[in-house]
């Protein structure tokens, strides 16, 4: 309660008995005041609260209304009426009411320090920042408004500023150490798993001899530590300690379907993540998961519901959702069949609302350098498709004597290709651990000229940074191919093929246009061989080595049917989730529904690189897959001169396959329709086309364009020079 007159006898009684939570009885004898001594906004404030805590919210509401028509200026009503509308997290009516209470009297605590929460739950960051950072200069030697403040701090990464208020809390109250929990979680956010799972132990060894303390929390932070480090194993025993402790724990069933996923366990996984639903179907970050689960599944319808389901919440309903579980919808939206592009603008329009804040500010460079600076952005300078596509562009670029190449890194451990692809830049930084302001400042410090992101909507990207400009010329390529539909991104990379001219329209982005949208890493360590393996096999072997999830029913379905045709014929999929014992027989039987004889399915998992372009040598016929076709897997193909059979599309994903194929000289290749892909899979079932289709692949290999790095790298060149002097002219 909030300065009571404690003078009044009654009034002491009343408040004894609020003490000792015997609110019921304390209603009573308010109740008996008010008609002896008449109303008062006093009493009915704590009519109000005791209605409160017995669990009748509308009628505390009621009650302190009263109060307030009572006395105007009686700021605990107001205090009273913000708290009741925050724990029933209407956050825009406490604000209201909090701030009304501030109005009278600026320098009320509490009022203050629960106004900073109720903005950090609306993600009004900034303003909570200030309220706490009132509050702390009201009472500078209280821990909470620190606590929470790094927790604002922490929500928008400015990871340092988090952890300094952390130590800070620690510093005034050392038994504080719940803390802990919180420096782990910002620990987590830096990939320091290690210190995060250090730190989330001090709370449990703190609390070894407190019965009444419940761990399951931090059992679940440790499980998800333990889990981003690789140990799913030990990940799922935490889990489980979490979940004994609390049985009805959202967050732990969450943790266990991310864990039960990567140990192969598809069937518990999304029990697990439909047990969320079940908790709570407000819980919006288990749909990424069961969206990404019902693709690698062939369940694409379900995820489609999911998506709609997302589509059609209300404005509201967004604030609980972060960036990421939007653009997993985003990003898994282009894998189904049923793709629509005004539904694609809209899932990004939800982002861009909620997460993308467009901002006036043109600061960026405008100066011209001696040489032109460009940076590129990306989480995947690792083993990974974007950097086997570009490794070697990013060489020729480095040749050029008026160009200096900036790697930002959004990506925190480093492996054999990272330190490959480090000697290609001028400078190579980590900024995985930077806020979204501390980046757009370093890049604005190195003077950038031309900024291209590598990720658009995929995993680990920084999109959020273009809402301002960063540099004279944004351009979006490689990792994300289709349109990021957001503000500042000028240019996409393409080519003819993956966007056509009467395609624009579907893009926020102007085209450059290159000879081939990519290219792929020369491969000199890999034996080709010189006939199709149908040659001694004396049967055809159909393969795709795509990710499972742009596998849906209807392709397993004209596959199967390509297969029943061609007597003894093959197919071999290969992907690191067929690792998964459950995933293979999931597929396997979709395929025996459809009457493929099981002897005829090859499925195989994760293999080091080049052992899977060996299995390139193993496969006549490279199926692609629709809509979401093959890019790195189309491009290795090639590499390896196996002939792939594409259905054109209407996006630049759905054509990538076309486009391969044409700058291959094997337009015969690509099909209009199922119906087609279906005739030509059979029609092109034979030994000696298939000896010569790929006899002409190996002799022309060195004379493709997707093999030639160099001339990429001059027509990049050349276009974004030429953007540049239009811009300056």
């Amino acid at each position: 309660m909030n300065n009571i007159d404690n003078d009044k006898k009654d009034l002491n009684i009343i408040l004894n008995l609020i003490d000792k939570k015997n609110f019921f009885e304390a209603k009573v004898l308010v109740k008996k005041l008010m008609k002896g001594s008449g109303l008062s906004a006093t009493l009915k404030n704590i009519e109000g609260y005791c209605n409160n805590e017995l669990g009748d919210t509308n009628l505390a509401i009621q009650c302190f209304e009263e109060a307030i028509k009572l006395d105007k200026l009686y700021k605990h009503a107001y205090f009273n009426l913000g708290l009741t509308y925050q724990n029933k997290e209407n956050y825009h009516k406490a604000v209201q009411y909090y701030s009304s209470a501030l109005d009278i009297d600026s320098g009320y605590y509490q009022a203050n320090l629960n106004l900073a929460f109720c903005y950090k739950q609306l993600k009004f960051f900034e303003d909570s920042i200030n309220f706490y950072k009132k509050a702390i200069d009201l009472k500078p030697t209280l821990p909470d408004a620190y606590n929470n403040l790094g927790l604002v701090y922490l929500a928008q990464k400015k990871f340092q500023s988090a952890l300094n208020c952390f130590k800070k809390t620690l510093e005034i109250s050392p038994n504080m150490k719940a803390v802990y929990n919180n420096v782990g979680l910002t620990f987590i956010n830096l990939k320091n798993y290690r210190e995060a799972i250090l730190n989330f132990k001090k709370v449990i060894d703190s609390n070894l001899n407190n019965l009444n303390f419940n761990n399951y929390e931090v059992y679940n932070n440790i499980a998800l530590a333990l889990y981003h480090c690789g140990k799913y194993h030990e990940a799922f025993k935490f889990c489980n300690k979490a979940l004994d402790d609390n049985v009805n724990f959202i967050k732990g069933y969450w943790v266990l379907s991310l864990i039960q996923k990567k140990l192969g366990n598809y069937k518990e996984s999304l029990e697990a993540a439909q047990k969320c639903i079940v908790l709570n179907k407000n819980f919006y970050p288990v749909y990424t998961q069961l969206i990404n689960l019902y693709c690698e599944t062939c369940q694409h319808e379900k995820a489609s519901d999911l998506i709609n389901n997302i589509l059609n919440l209300k404005k509201e309903q967004y604030e609980t959702f972060d960036s990421e579980d939007i653009q997993v919808s985003i990003f898994h939206y282009n894998y189904l069949s049923n793709f629509q592009n005004d539904k694609y603008i809209k899932l990004v329009e939800i982002f861009k609302n909620n997460f993308f804040k467009q901002q006036n500010t043109q600061t960026h460079n405008i100066i011209k350098n001696e040489k032109v600076k460009i940076g590129f952005l990306s989480a995947d300078f690792k083993e990974h498709a974007v950097s086997l596509q570009l490794i070697d562009v990013f060489r020729e670029l480095y040749k050029f004597s008026d160009i200096e190449l900036y790697a930002y890194s959004n990506w925190h451990i480093e492996d054999h290709i990272t330190q490959s692809l480090k000697s290609s830049f001028t400078s190579f930084k980590k900024v995985f651990d930077m806020s979204d302001f501390e980046l757009i400042n370093l890049i604005r410090y190195d003077k950038i000229d031309v900024l291209i992101d590598l990720s658009g909507h995929t995993a680990g990207n920084r999109l959020t940074i273009f809402n301002t400009r960063l540099a004279k010329l944004h351009i979006t390529w490689a990792g994300y191919l289709a349109s990021t539909q957001i503000p500042n991104m000028d240019y996409i990379i393409a080519d003819n093929f993956t966007i056509p001219v009467d395609q624009e329209k579907n893009y926020s982005e102007k085209i450059i246009r290159l000879t081939s949208w990519s290219v792929l890493e020369k491969i000199d360590n890999i034996e080709v061989s010189d006939f199709s393996p149908c040659n001694s096999n004396n049967f055809i072997t159909f393969g795709s080595f795509n990710n499972i999830a742009k596998i849906h029913i209807d392709i397993i379905k004209l596959w199967s049917k390509i297969l029943t045709n061609l007597k003894d014929s093959k197919i071999f999929l290969k992907n690191f989730q067929f690792d998964s014992l459950e995933l293979r027989n999931i597929i396997k039987k979709k395929f025996l529904e459809f009457g493929v004889l099981e002897k005829n399915i090859i499925l195989e998992g994760n293999s080091k690189r080049i052992d899977l372009l060996n299995c390139y040598n193993k496969i006549d016929i490279a199926l692609d897959t629709f809509p979401y076709s093959g890019g790195t897997t189309s491009l290795e193909a090639a590499s390896m001169c196996v002939p792939i059979l594409t259905k054109t599309g209407n996006s630049f994903l759905s054509r990538c396959g076309e486009s391969v194929n044409m700058n291959l000289g094997l337009s015969d290749w690509v099909c209009k329709d199922d119906n087609e892909y279906f005739e030509k899979a059979l029609k092109f079932s034979n030994k000696e086309f298939l000896n010569s289709t790929k006899f002409k692949l190996k002799r022309d290999k060195n004379s493709f364009p997707i093999f030639n790095s160099k001339n990429l790298a001059k027509e990049l060149v050349f276009s974004i020079k030429a953007i540049l002097d239009k811009k300056s002219n």
